[in-house]
């Protein structure tokens, strides 16, 4: 029941799992970072299903800026040297610190960093987007 209420992040963890790699004990929620993979997803004869989105586990829902772009950027790990409570005290974000490349996939929605472009909401363990 638990993968039903939490769901599985990017690398087959269970959001909430303390014992996945990386912990995740204080990331209960999943979130959804691709906003295009999601709007596919609803498409009427997408053959694209949300459940294979790519998502991570957060501890609170990400807020788009009204004058910047927020990010939320997958797991630090490798060249990003942040532990997980610092990615989290960022708001999950390290855009400034990717290389040019880096930057440049994550503006093609290729990750590692994604744009919080819709608001969300916590609903029953998963941060559905908002989008009007």
């Amino acid at each position: 029941m638990h993968m039903l209420t939490y769901g599985l992040d990017y690398k087959g963890n269970l959001c909430g799992d303390k014992h996945a790699h990386p912990g995740l004990s204080e990331l209960e929620l999943r979130y959804w970072q691709n906003p295009n993979q999601v709007y596919e997803s609803g498409l009427k004869d997408s053959k694209f299903k949300l459940g294979d989105a790519r998502s991570i586990c957060l501890s609170e829902c990400p807020v788009p800026s009204e004058d910047s772009l927020n990010w939320v950027c997958d797991y630090p790990e490798g060249d990003i040297r942040l532990s997980m409570t610092d990615w989290a005290n960022r708001n999950y974000d390290y855009f400034e610190f990717l290389t040019p490349e880096m930057r440049n996939s994550s503006l093609q929605l290729q990750g590692p960093c994604y744009p919080v472009i819709f608001p969300s909401v916590n609903g029953e363990q998963t941060i559905p987007l908002l989008v009007h």
